[in-house]
């Protein structure tokens, strides 16, 4: 099972309300609780995920993980995993220098992530792991993303 990690700003989650529209959760009762909005294509592409992936988020944002699950949850996602900011800085003091880095999903066994940043691309291909661009500006970001998993 392939496990697929997401980066949530400005690839899940919009740093501005111009960046790209987004959509109400699936679940009717969390939408009074969630405090941002996902990406439209959300609620149809986290719950197809959820049966076919491991899902992951990878974020240097420090949202704990419980609201993360939470909000992803609400709109499908069955999260196993949240690594945010605090959760790999305490990792990366343990590394040597050249893993001195804002992401390294290798660490968790995460095979693929998904993010915005070419930044994170040139990482990934520096340091040897698989990372998937989607631009905020991506009208198909979702068969993008089922493509590279294989459906």
């Amino acid at each position: 099972m392939v496990l697929l990690a997401f980066e949530l700003d400005d690839t899940l989650i919009p740093s501005s309300p111009d960046m790209f529209d987004t959509e109400p959760p699936r679940n009717w009762w969390r939408r009074w609780f969630v405090q941002e909005h996902l990406r439209v294509g959300s609620n149809r592409l986290l719950s197809t995920l959820s049966g076919i992936c491991e899902l992951w988020v990878y974020t240097t944002s420090m949202r704990g993980s419980m609201y993360v699950r939470f909000l992803l949850g609400a709109y499908g996602g069955r999260i196993r995993g949240v690594v945010n900011g605090d959760r790999h800085m305490r990792w990366l003091k343990k590394q040597p220098r050249h893993l001195r880095c804002p992401q390294y999903p290798p660490a968790y066994d995460i095979d693929l992530i998904v993010d915005d940043s070419e930044g994170v691309a040139v990482e990934g291909r520096q340091l040897g792991y698989q990372v998937l661009l989607i631009r905020p500006d991506d009208l198909d970001w979702t068969s993008k993303i089922l493509k590279a998993v294989g459906r």
